[in-house]
């Protein structure tokens, strides 16, 4: 994978990627499929797994955080325990904390 920027955009409800000279490449989160059947709504927070190159999008208004490849596929969504998510973070252990509305839920990678 070639090395890029992805930016959460709330009032466009999706996931901006450009190259590291700031060329776009794509948008994505925004359209629906078969195995996305709805789309982000008010993504505020991201982080990448370092491994995997997968995105984390904190997906606010939808309750839940969405998991992107770095081509902007579809891989999974998490919604147990999340409430309003706004940013993201990872430690090097993989933990993922999740600041939400009125707390910082913790959560443990599971592959």
């Amino acid at each position: 994978m070639d090395w890029c920027w992805f930016f959460s955009v709330s009032l466009g409800s999706c996931v901006h990627k450009f190259t590291l000279d700031g060329t776009y490449v794509q948008r994505f989160g925004s359209e629906t499929s078969a195995v996305f059947p709805q789309a982000l709504s008010s993504p505020r927070g991201i982080t990448a797994f370092p491994d995997t190159h997968h995105l984390l999008v904190a997906d606010s208004h939808n309750d839940r955080l969405v998991v992107f490849d770095e081509y902007g596929e579809y891989q999974q969504m998490i919604t147990s325990g999340i409430e309003y998510p706004e940013s993201l973070a990872m430690n090097n252990r993989g933990e993922v904390f999740v600041a939400m509305t009125d707390r910082i839920g913790v959560f443990a990678r599971q592959n």
